[in-house]
C-alpha cells in the first residue's frame, strides 16, 4: 500500500494531481498565447486593408500610381506611421507596397517585423494569408521554403546610397525623392547620379496563418 501524507493522499494520487495541474496550466498558456497571436495577425490584416485604402482613395496623389510604397503614403501624410502589431517598431517601408493593375486590381504587400502579407488582393480580411520570413541574405541557402530575389542598390563615391539592397522600384522612388528626379524605371537613372549594383538575395518564407476562405 502507498503511504499516506498528512492530508490523506497517497504518493500516486499526489503525482496524478500535479500532472493534471501542469496539463491545465499548459493548456491555459497555449490558449492565452495563441489568442494573443491570433489578435496580432488580425490587426496586421486590418492594417494592410487600411494601407491599401489609403493608396486607392488617393491614387492621383502619387507620382507612380502603379507602384506605391508605404513611405510615400506617409510622406504625403495620407497615412500615419504604421506600427508593427508584433513590436514597437514600424512596418517595413522598403517592402510594403500596393501595386495597381488596370482600374481596380490591387495587390498589397506589407512586412511587419518577420511577418509578411505577400502580394495579396485583400478580397476580405479572412482571405489574407500571412507568412513568416527571414532577413534577406546574399549567402545562398537551399530548401523548399526559400525565396530568391534580385535586389538593387546605388553606389555613390565608393559607398552605397542605401543601407540595404532593395527592389528596383523602391530604388527608383528613393532616388527620385533624394535627387528630385522624375523617373519611372531603374534604367532611367542617370549614371552621373550613382552606379546601379545588383545582387541575388535569399530568405526563408513559411506560411503561418493560412487564409480561412478561398
Amino acid at each position: 500500500m502507498f503511504g499516506l501524507n498528512n492530508k490523506g493522499f497517497g504518493k500516486f494520487e499526489v503525482l496524478t494531481v500535479l500532472v493534471l495541474i501542469i496539463v491545465v496550466i499548459a493548456f491555459l498558456l497555449y490558449t492565452i498565447l495563441g489568442g494573443a497571436d491570433a489578435k496580432k495577425f488580425d490587426n496586421m490584416r486590418s492594417d494592410a486593408i487600411q494601407f491599401n485604402k489609403a493608396v486607392y482613395t488617393n491614387l492621383d496623389s502619387y507620382f507612380n500610381q502603379r507602384i506605391v510604397y508605404m513611405e510615400e503614403v506617409v510622406d504625403q501624410r495620407l497615412l500615419d506611421r504604421m506600427k508593427s502589431p508584433f513590436s514597437a517598431d514600424n512596418c517595413d517601408y522598403t517592402q510594403s507596397k500596393v501595386v495597381t493593375e488596370g482600374d481596380k486590381t490591387r495587390f498589397t504587400t506589407m512586412k511587419c517585423d518577420s511577418y509578411l502579407i505577400d502580394n495579396d488582393r485583400l478580397t476580405s480580411k479572412d482571405s489574407i494569408s500571412i507568412y513568416k520570413v527571414g532577413e534577406w541574405s546574399s549567402k545562398k541557402i537551399s530548401g523548399k521554403n526559400v525565396e530568391k530575389k534580385e535586389l538593387y542598390n546605388c553606389e555613390e563615391n565608393g559607398s552605397m546610397l542605401l543601407e540595404e539592397y532593395v527592389e528596383p522600384e523602391y530604388l527608383v522612388f528613393k532616388t527620385n525623392k533624394l535627387y528630385s528626379l522624375s523617373n519611372y524605371s531603374i534604367n532611367d537613372l542617370p549614371e552621373d547620379i550613382c552606379k546601379i549594383v545588383k545582387k541575388d538575395f535569399y530568405r526563408t518564407k513559411e506560411l503561418v496563418e493560412e487564409k480561412k476562405e478561398s
